[in-house]
């Protein structure tokens, strides 16, 4: 909660600002008899006794129809909403729309203002609406187009997110969302992998690679769609070219992959995989040593040789001692104390960070293709558990 001292600092800003605009609109001109209403004044005194409401009532009945004066009421509704007074913002800027006299260059102005109050406040569905009839008056397309893509993405409405992007894409063919192409259809994709339809999601995985073909969530749903197939052969495939260029796969896809081979009495052809990998990459085997942890069942010998590694270099002798004060880890070969190693390690991780976003610095526990911080798609990356004081 921010401090009295924060607040009472904020209002002196906004106040300050306030004045200020109005000085610049008002009084500081060459003219010597520019003329202020004396209702200005009535209005900004009860803004310093911080009785907003009586100040917009008191402006909305005094607007005068010309650009300088509706723009200090827009400027006025944007200063209440960057302080976070949105039911002063939304009702100042719904004052204005209301003026029968308003030019149409300034209710289209307002309206836009109105519908940025409604998505700071998270009233999308209104804020939706707005930016929808704003998408067909020029001077407000692209900004419209922008604002409703971010809405779709909260929402979740990756259908829109799509058509509307394809919109966008028309009349700003550089938009920063163009890339996000490829994950609105991964999204689809994924629901229909979660309703195992996976002839749709094919579908989807299919066009996302249009969009991009590089991207290695699409290897991943690819992956997981095969793992739904029992395709083992496939899975053995797209998991060494996941591995190529992402370690996410090792964490989560894994035990999946075990629990498959396992059913098809192949699980010895996932340890060579996995072997063969950690040749090519050795740090490959810090996510398998942290895959011995957060998945105790897992007992393969190429898991537990990377768990055994990863205690002898890194030397976890808090957790160590507390099961043998006088052997090295190395010497530590009983099958029962490296399990009981595992399971203290595994309390100790429980609810821990393990995905950090490489964009903002994100933690999370849970892998999530779009960091909710900044926004930013495919960022996350694991956590070195080793070193990591989270």
């Amino acid at each position: 909660m921010p401090s009295e001292n924060t607040i009472y600092l904020a209002a002196l800003l906004f106040i300050s600002a306030l004045l200020g605009y109005l000085y610049l609109k008002f009084f500081d001109k060459d003219d010597s008899h520019t003329n202020i209403s004396p209702e200005y004044l009535k209005g900004l005194k009860f803004l310093l006794n911080e009785q907003a409401d009586k100040a917009i009532n008191l402006f909305s009945e005094i607007v005068q129809f010309d650009d300088e004066t509706i723009e200090t009421h827009l400027a006025l509704g944007v200063l209440f909403r960057k302080q976070g007074k949105i039911d002063q913002a939304v009702k100042l800027h719904q004052n204005i729309i209301v003026k029968k006299e308003l030019p149409e260059q300034h209710y289209y102005q307002a309206l836009e203002e109105l519908a940025e109050d409604y998505y700071s406040a998270g009233l999308y569905d209104k804020s939706e609406e707005l930016f929808i009839k704003l998408i067909n008056i020029k001077g407000h397309r692209i900004t419209s187009l922008n604002r409703l893509i971010q809405i779709y993405e909260y929402t979740r409405d990756w259908h829109h997110s799509i058509s509307t992007l394809l919109l966008l894409n028309k009349l700003d063919p550089n938009n920063e969302y163009k890339k996000n192409e490829s994950h609105y259809l991964c999204q689809i994709a994924e629901n229909y992998i979660v309703k195992k339809d996976l002839e749709q999601a094919t579908q989807y995985i299919d066009k996302a690679k249009q969009a991009n073909p590089n991207s290695e969530r699409i290897l991943f749903l690819s992956f997981q769609i095969e793992l739904h197939k029992a395709n083992f052969n496939q899975t053995i495939k797209l998991y060494k070219d996941l591995a190529q260029v992402s370690n996410l796969g090792h964490l989560i896809l894994l035990p999946e992959f075990f629990s498959m081979a396992s059913s098809e009495g192949e699980v010895e052809k996932i340890n060579h995989l996995l072997k063969t990998i950690c040749l090519e990459n050795h740090e490959v085997k810090k996510y398998l040593a942290l895959l011995a942890i957060i998945d105790i069942e897992i007992d393969e010998e190429i898991i537990l040789e990377a768990f055994y590694e990863y205690l002898s270099k890194e030397l976890y002798f808090e957790e160590i001692l507390l099961f043998n004060e006088t052997q090295l880890i190395t010497d530590i070969v009983d099958k029962k104390v490296l399990n009981n190693i595992r399971i203290k390690l595994n309390k100790r991780i429980t609810n821990k960070y393990k995905y950090i976003c490489n964009q903002c610095g994100y933690h999370t526990i849970k892998l999530t293709w779009q960091c909710p911080t900044c926004r930013h798609w495919e960022t996350a990356s694991s956590i070195d558990f080793v070193h990591s004081n989270n």
